[in-house]
């Protein structure tokens, strides 16, 4: 799949801008805080209906007139197109609008969506930021967001899922610190955690599966990558301790033992203790822990690896490649790395933003369509 168009208006600090993209290489190119992310923003909201950088939808308004308050701001809502063919479709249009108050609306070719969830599939993407390079780094809540948001796009059922589980889980919560003053509300603990077992055990499924593919296309490719002197091996880390051998009905079953057994603590806490919302991914170089003990060479591999992997996965599971966003992440690799994800590029549409000059050359050797960006103006090179 590839993108042809994405317009912009009133999308941070783009008032009103058109962008047509090459089907295979395109490079933005610019200075700090001129808008290149932006860009990339903006597809990836065209992909999960969110943001890869604010949990806020309203901070992605542009309203140049601050300290006005955004709610009196004459432009204050923002609206993203964006035209895409696949491999069996062709000029499918997304469109993305959210206002000040908040309220986001989704239409796909003009007809609206009831639910975020519906988008899912459409436009798949695979983003590669600075901050991935040390995903394995960094909190459990961060390897499982990449792992949501990655399997939210090659099975949208996963998403609604999750969302069901999420709100299962606020509402429980909520119970567990109630139950302390009124301990009589213990007796509806049972029918609360029913769908968050059912829910749940379905998320601990589908993240094992996924893991499992890909840790098979990430260990391949960091091989590559590393010449074979290395071995990269992801390693599912769930709450609850399942085995590979269990089925829907048997996570279920060990899901629903262990919030048993954790009452006590959990009215403590007031907070549930095991579930999907507790679990990490591993990531292991030569069977050492890359948190712990990786270099930050061996991280920036692993994380590349991780991503090329991505890129696999889902052409695998949908036949058609993901659109590849490289946000100033090229300057971040060696000549060898660069070449690693090269091969990657050359299958899908990438759009890559940098500061490097060396990267913008590249660009122009590679015949990319190039792209200035100042601010908040994109013009063709």
């Amino acid at each position: 799949m590839y993108i042809t168009d994405l317009t912009l208006k009133n999308f941070r600090n783009y008032g009103n801008q058109d962008i047509s993209f090459d089907g295979a290489y395109n490079v933005i190119y610019g200075r700090n805080a001129q808008g290149k992310t932006n860009i990339l923003e903006a597809v990836f909201l065209c992909s999960t209906g969110r943001s890869h950088r604010t949990n806020k939808d309203i901070e992605m308004i542009n309203c140049p007139t601050t300290p006005v308050p955004l709610s009196k701001c004459d432009k204050n809502t923002l609206r993203v197109e964006l035209t895409l063919n696949k491999k069996n479709r062709e000029n499918i249009r997304i469109e993305v609008e959210i206002n000040a108050n908040g309220k986001k609306g989704v239409k796909i070719n003009g007809i609206p969506i009831k639910r975020i969830g519906e988008m899912m599939g459409y436009l798949n993407v695979v983003i590669f930021s600075p901050e991935d390079v040390l995903l394995a780094k960094e909190e459990p809540q961060c390897r499982r967001r990449f792992l949501d948001m990655f399997i939210s796009q090659v099975r949208p059922s996963y998403f609604f899922c999750l969302q069901q589980y999420n709100k299962g889980l606020r509402q429980r919560n909520a119970l567990l610190k109630q139950a302390r003053e009124d301990p009589k509300l213990l007796d509806t603990l049972d029918a609360w955690n029913a769908p968050i077992v059912q829910n749940g055990a379905r998320i601990m499924a589908e993240r094992r599966r996924y893991i499992d593919e890909l840790g098979g296309y990430a260990e391949k490719n960091h091989s590559l990558l590393t010449s074979g002197a290395e071995v990269l091996n992801l390693h599912y880390c769930p709450s609850v301790k399942i085995s590979g051998e269990d089925g829907q009905q048997g996570i279920e079953k060990k899901f629903k033992i262990c919030l048993q057994n954790s009452k006590e603590i959990e009215l403590v806490r007031h907070s549930t203790q095991f579930g999907p919302h507790r679990d990490d991914m591993s990531l292991r170089v030569n069977g050492n822990d890359l948190k712990k003990y990786g270099s930050q060479g061996q991280h920036r591999t692993a994380a590349l690896a991780l991503k090329m992997a991505q890129v696999d996965v889902m052409e695998a599971e949908t036949g058609d490649t993901p659109v590849l966003l490289l946000d100033d992440v090229m300057s971040e690799l060696d000549k060898g790395r660069r070449t690693g994800l090269s091969k990657n590029m050359k299958k899908t549409q990438t759009i890559a933003t940098c500061t490097d000059s060396d990267v913008f050359e590249q660009g122009k050797e590679m015949n990319a369509r190039l792209f200035m960006v100042e601010s908040g103006g994109v013009k063709i090179v």
